[in-house]
Protein backbone atom coordinates (compact mmCIF):
# COMPACT_ATOMS: atom_id res chain seq x y z
CA UNK A 1 0.00 0.00 0.00
CA UNK A 2 1.00 3.61 -1.19
CA UNK A 3 1.95 6.48 1.23
CA UNK A 4 -1.13 8.29 0.26
CA UNK A 5 -3.39 5.22 0.54
CA UNK A 6 -2.15 4.47 3.99
CA UNK A 7 -3.05 7.95 4.90
CA UNK A 8 -6.53 8.04 3.44
CA UNK A 9 -7.52 4.56 4.71
CA UNK A 10 -6.91 6.07 8.45
CA UNK A 11 -8.98 8.87 7.68
CA UNK A 12 -11.75 6.86 6.74
CA UNK A 13 -10.97 4.37 9.87
CA UNK A 14 -11.28 7.09 12.06
CA UNK A 15 -14.22 8.00 10.87
CA UNK A 16 -14.12 11.42 8.62
CA UNK A 17 -16.75 10.44 6.21
CA UNK A 18 -18.57 7.16 6.65
CA UNK A 19 -19.83 4.94 3.22
CA UNK A 20 -22.89 3.40 3.26
CA UNK A 21 -24.01 0.77 0.86
CA UNK A 22 -27.54 0.81 -0.34
CA UNK A 23 -28.48 -2.98 -1.12
CA UNK A 24 -31.27 -3.12 -3.75
CA UNK A 25 -31.53 -6.88 -3.25
CA UNK A 26 -35.45 -8.20 -2.85
CA UNK A 27 -34.55 -11.08 -0.28
CA UNK A 28 -32.63 -11.63 2.25
CA UNK A 29 -30.48 -14.61 -0.44
CA UNK A 30 -30.13 -11.55 -2.61
CA UNK A 31 -28.70 -9.27 0.28
CA UNK A 32 -26.31 -11.84 0.94
CA UNK A 33 -25.42 -12.54 -2.57
CA UNK A 34 -24.28 -8.62 -2.80
CA UNK A 35 -22.56 -8.64 0.12
CA UNK A 36 -20.39 -11.04 -0.37
CA UNK A 37 -19.35 -9.78 -3.83
CA UNK A 38 -18.64 -6.45 -2.18
CA UNK A 39 -15.11 -8.09 -0.92
CA UNK A 40 -12.98 -6.91 1.66
CA UNK A 41 -13.32 -3.42 1.26
CA UNK A 42 -11.07 -0.90 3.41
CA UNK A 43 -13.65 0.28 5.96
CA UNK A 44 -16.17 -0.98 8.01
CA UNK A 45 -19.16 -0.79 5.88
CA UNK A 46 -22.90 0.24 6.84
CA UNK A 47 -25.74 -1.30 4.87
CA UNK A 48 -29.42 0.34 3.86
CA UNK A 49 -32.37 -1.40 4.37
CA UNK A 50 -34.86 -0.06 2.96
CA UNK A 51 -38.75 -0.40 4.09
CA UNK A 52 -40.02 -2.70 1.26
CA UNK A 53 -37.58 -5.70 1.92
CA UNK A 54 -37.62 -4.91 5.78
CA UNK A 55 -41.19 -5.09 6.11
CA UNK A 56 -41.48 -8.46 4.28
CA UNK A 57 -38.29 -10.08 6.09
CA UNK A 58 -37.50 -8.45 9.28
CA UNK A 59 -34.88 -9.56 10.97
CA UNK A 60 -33.68 -11.97 8.81
CA UNK A 61 -32.81 -9.49 6.43
CA UNK A 62 -31.06 -7.63 9.12
CA UNK A 63 -29.12 -10.81 10.78
CA UNK A 64 -27.84 -11.51 7.29
CA UNK A 65 -25.85 -7.94 7.69
CA UNK A 66 -25.11 -8.53 11.20
CA UNK A 67 -24.14 -11.76 11.25
CA UNK A 68 -21.07 -10.87 8.88
CA UNK A 69 -20.24 -7.67 10.60
CA UNK A 70 -22.13 -4.50 9.25
CA UNK A 71 -24.01 -1.93 10.58
CA UNK A 72 -27.59 -1.17 9.65
CA UNK A 73 -29.08 1.69 8.45
CA UNK A 74 -32.86 0.97 8.40
CA UNK A 75 -33.90 3.80 6.06
CA UNK A 76 -37.80 3.12 7.04
CA UNK A 77 -39.17 6.77 6.94
CA UNK A 78 -41.34 6.14 10.19
CA UNK A 79 -44.08 8.41 10.53
CA UNK A 80 -46.33 7.84 13.38
CA UNK A 81 -48.37 9.70 15.75
CA UNK A 82 -47.18 10.83 19.24
CA UNK A 83 -48.57 7.85 21.08
CA UNK A 84 -47.21 5.52 18.87
CA UNK A 85 -43.86 6.01 17.38
CA UNK A 86 -42.26 5.03 20.95
CA UNK A 87 -43.86 1.30 20.68
CA UNK A 88 -43.03 1.22 16.66
CA UNK A 89 -39.11 1.61 17.57
CA UNK A 90 -38.97 -0.11 20.47
CA UNK A 91 -40.23 -2.87 18.35
CA UNK A 92 -37.31 -2.73 16.38
CA UNK A 93 -34.22 -3.06 18.85
CA UNK A 94 -33.57 -6.66 18.29
CA UNK A 95 -33.25 -5.55 14.64
CA UNK A 96 -29.61 -4.30 15.66
CA UNK A 97 -29.71 -1.14 13.92
CA UNK A 98 -27.73 1.50 14.36
CA UNK A 99 -29.61 4.14 12.34
CA UNK A 100 -33.25 4.70 11.68
CA UNK A 101 -35.09 7.45 9.31
CA UNK A 102 -38.04 9.64 10.76
CA UNK A 103 -40.51 11.10 8.29
CA UNK A 104 -40.30 15.09 9.77
CA UNK A 105 -43.54 15.40 8.21
CA UNK A 106 -45.00 13.86 11.40
CA UNK A 107 -44.68 16.81 13.74
CA UNK A 108 -42.48 18.21 16.54
CA UNK A 109 -44.75 15.75 19.03
CA UNK A 110 -43.73 12.54 17.14
CA UNK A 111 -40.06 13.72 17.02
CA UNK A 112 -39.99 14.55 20.87
CA UNK A 113 -41.47 10.92 21.41
CA UNK A 114 -39.37 9.09 18.86
CA UNK A 115 -36.00 10.79 20.58
CA UNK A 116 -37.29 9.76 24.34
CA UNK A 117 -38.16 6.02 22.56
CA UNK A 118 -34.72 5.29 21.83
CA UNK A 119 -33.05 6.50 25.30
CA UNK A 120 -30.72 3.83 26.07
CA UNK A 121 -30.40 2.24 22.64
CA UNK A 122 -27.07 2.59 20.47
CA UNK A 123 -30.27 3.79 17.99
CA UNK A 124 -29.28 6.91 16.16
CA UNK A 125 -32.50 8.91 14.21
CA UNK A 126 -32.31 11.20 11.04
CA UNK A 127 -34.88 13.46 9.94
CA UNK A 128 -35.78 13.04 6.36
CA UNK A 129 -35.88 16.29 3.86
CA UNK A 130 -38.26 17.27 1.98
CA UNK A 131 -36.48 16.53 -1.79
CA UNK A 132 -35.70 13.04 -0.66
CA UNK A 133 -36.79 10.92 -3.74
CA UNK A 134 -37.86 13.94 -5.65
CA UNK A 135 -36.06 13.58 -9.28
CA UNK A 136 -35.56 17.58 -10.69
CA UNK A 137 -32.90 18.73 -12.86
CA UNK A 138 -32.80 22.07 -10.46
CA UNK A 139 -28.73 23.18 -9.82
CA UNK A 140 -30.06 25.08 -6.85
CA UNK A 141 -32.92 25.17 -4.37
CA UNK A 142 -35.53 27.50 -4.77
CA UNK A 143 -35.91 30.87 -1.98
CA UNK A 144 -39.01 28.82 -0.47
CA UNK A 145 -37.19 25.41 -0.30
CA UNK A 146 -34.29 26.40 1.48
CA UNK A 147 -36.14 28.00 3.89
CA UNK A 148 -38.50 24.81 4.66
CA UNK A 149 -34.65 22.80 5.02
CA UNK A 150 -33.72 24.84 7.08
CA UNK A 151 -36.37 24.89 9.46
CA UNK A 152 -36.79 21.10 9.20
CA UNK A 153 -32.84 20.73 9.92
CA UNK A 154 -33.35 23.31 13.34
CA UNK A 155 -36.09 21.54 13.98
CA UNK A 156 -34.21 17.66 13.81
CA UNK A 157 -31.72 19.59 16.12
CA UNK A 158 -33.94 21.02 18.61
CA UNK A 159 -36.02 17.49 18.99
CA UNK A 160 -32.81 15.69 19.67
CA UNK A 161 -32.24 14.10 16.35
CA UNK A 162 -28.42 13.45 15.40
CA UNK A 163 -29.11 14.47 11.89
CA UNK A 164 -30.88 14.65 8.71
CA UNK A 165 -31.18 12.25 5.37
CA UNK A 166 -30.60 14.35 2.51
CA UNK A 167 -30.49 15.35 -1.15
CA UNK A 168 -27.48 16.50 -2.70
CA UNK A 169 -28.85 20.05 -3.35
CA UNK A 170 -29.89 20.31 0.59
CA UNK A 171 -26.53 19.53 1.75
CA UNK A 172 -24.00 22.22 1.41
CA UNK A 173 -27.24 24.85 2.88
CA UNK A 174 -27.99 22.11 6.43
CA UNK A 175 -24.13 22.22 6.72
CA UNK A 176 -23.88 25.83 6.52
CA UNK A 177 -26.66 26.66 8.61
CA UNK A 178 -26.49 23.78 11.22
CA UNK A 179 -22.46 23.68 12.28
CA UNK A 180 -20.11 20.64 11.93
CA UNK A 181 -22.14 18.78 14.23
CA UNK A 182 -25.30 17.49 13.10
CA UNK A 183 -24.71 14.30 11.00
CA UNK A 184 -25.57 14.75 7.54
CA UNK A 185 -26.17 11.56 5.16
CA UNK A 186 -26.43 12.24 1.57
CA UNK A 187 -27.66 10.24 -1.20
CA UNK A 188 -27.67 10.88 -4.97
CA UNK A 189 -23.96 9.90 -5.22
CA UNK A 190 -22.12 8.69 -8.14
CA UNK A 191 -18.44 8.78 -8.98
CA UNK A 192 -17.07 10.69 -12.19
CA UNK A 193 -16.81 7.04 -14.16
CA UNK A 194 -20.49 6.33 -13.40
CA UNK A 195 -22.08 7.85 -16.07
CA UNK A 196 -25.44 5.75 -16.30
CA UNK A 197 -27.97 7.43 -13.32
CA UNK A 198 -31.43 6.89 -12.94
CA UNK A 199 -31.33 10.09 -10.39
CA UNK A 200 -30.81 13.94 -10.62
CA UNK A 201 -29.20 15.64 -9.39
CA UNK A 202 -26.35 13.74 -7.87
CA UNK A 203 -22.99 14.35 -6.38
CA UNK A 204 -19.52 12.68 -6.32
CA UNK A 205 -18.04 11.36 -3.10
CA UNK A 206 -15.65 14.70 -3.34
CA UNK A 207 -18.07 17.22 -3.96
CA UNK A 208 -20.18 15.46 -1.10
CA UNK A 209 -17.08 15.63 1.11
CA UNK A 210 -16.55 18.72 0.32
CA UNK A 211 -20.18 19.93 1.17
CA UNK A 212 -19.65 18.17 4.44
CA UNK A 213 -21.10 15.41 3.96
CA UNK A 214 -20.95 12.75 7.30
CA UNK A 215 -21.86 9.84 5.00
CA UNK A 216 -22.61 9.56 1.42
CA UNK A 217 -24.91 6.69 0.39
CA UNK A 218 -23.99 4.48 -2.90
CA UNK A 219 -26.05 2.39 -4.80
CA UNK A 220 -26.30 1.72 -8.41
CA UNK A 221 -22.65 2.86 -8.92
CA UNK A 222 -21.80 -0.35 -6.93
CA UNK A 223 -24.91 -2.83 -7.30
CA UNK A 224 -24.96 -2.60 -11.26
CA UNK A 225 -21.42 -2.03 -11.70
CA UNK A 226 -21.08 -5.24 -13.64
CA UNK A 227 -23.66 -4.30 -16.07
CA UNK A 228 -23.51 -0.67 -16.58
CA UNK A 229 -19.88 -0.28 -15.69
CA UNK A 230 -18.25 -3.45 -16.60
CA UNK A 231 -16.56 -3.07 -13.20
CA UNK A 232 -16.61 -5.84 -10.61
CA UNK A 233 -18.54 -4.71 -7.54
CA UNK A 234 -15.71 -5.33 -5.13
CA UNK A 235 -13.50 -3.13 -7.85
CA UNK A 236 -16.18 -0.42 -7.82
CA UNK A 237 -16.70 -0.16 -4.25
CA UNK A 238 -12.45 0.65 -3.84
CA UNK A 239 -12.82 2.82 -6.47
CA UNK A 240 -15.09 5.32 -4.37
CA UNK A 241 -13.03 4.09 -1.12
CA UNK A 242 -10.48 5.70 -2.67
CA UNK A 243 -11.93 8.79 -4.35
CA UNK A 244 -13.32 9.14 -0.79
CA UNK A 245 -10.39 8.93 0.65
CA UNK A 246 -8.29 11.35 -1.27
CA UNK A 247 -11.02 13.87 -0.92
CA UNK A 248 -10.35 13.91 2.68
CA UNK A 249 -6.77 14.46 2.43
CA UNK A 250 -7.27 17.03 -0.15
CA UNK A 251 -9.62 18.83 2.47
CA UNK A 252 -7.20 18.65 4.80
CA UNK A 253 -4.17 19.96 3.24
CA UNK A 254 -6.57 23.08 1.83
CA UNK A 255 -8.31 23.61 5.54
CA UNK A 256 -11.62 23.14 3.85
CA UNK A 257 -14.10 23.30 6.54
Amino acid sequence: MNKNKKKYTALLLEGKCGLIFATDGETPREVDFLVNSLGIGLVVLMVRVGAEIFNKYGREVTGVLTNKGYKVFLDLRLRETPSEIGPAIERLENTHLRFLSIDMSGGEDMLLAACKAREGTQIKLFGVTPLIGINSEATSLSPAAEKHTIELGEQAVRCGLEGLLCSPLELPVLRKKLGPEPILIVLGIYPRWADKRDFEPVLTPTQAIKAGASYIVVDRPITHAVVDYNLERHRALSLVEEEMGRSLLTNIYEDVP
